[in-house]
């Protein structure tokens, strides 16, 4: 099995501190995110041409159904580092139910595109595809985890 690289997290969080726009650095970084991501992706997944051609449909459909929570996401992020020093409880409430609607949106999407998937892939396959899926973001949530300061510190 290959193993999953950290040039992604790494590339992504290289030059970034709490001080920066880590909104803004994420959102100049997508393009060249989605293009590792991608091949991080073919590479994992090992998928032959009659898998591939119905695999990459499915994960563009998945991908664009879940932009507008990755925007929220970041969104939620640039929101908290803006409002840091100054959060009121009101804040820090909107804050945690966009977080909250990120997740079970995500949950509902990854239900949805597991049943898409497991139609015309090999469950193996899908569950793989999930699995690092789920990596990644662990490494990107564990990056934020460690940079961004929890309210009151």
């Amino acid at each position: 099995m290959k193993k999953l690289s950290l040039s992604i997290v790494l590339f992504l969080f290289a030059s970034f501190t709490f001080g920066q726009n880590i909104g803004s650095y994420l959102e100049s970084q997508q393009k060249v995110l989605k293009k590792e991501k991608n091949e991080i992706v073919k590479d994992v997944l090992e998928l032959n041409n009659d898998e591939a051609k119905v695999f990459w449909p499915i994960y563009d459909q998945y991908m664009h159904e879940l932009k507008p929570y990755n925007q929220i996401f970041v969104n939620t992020i640039k929101e908290y580092i803006d409002k840091y020093d100054h959060l009121s409880d009101e804040d820090a409430k909107k804050l945690f139910n966009n977080t909250i609607i990120v997740e079970e949106s995500k949950l509902r999407l990854k239900k949805k595109y597991y049943r898409k998937m497991v139609k015309v892939l090999p469950p193996q396959k899908v569950i793989r595809y999930f699995q690092l899926e789920k990596r990644l973001w662990a490494m990107i949530y564990n990056e934020l985890t460690i940079e961004i300061p929890l309210i009151g510190d």
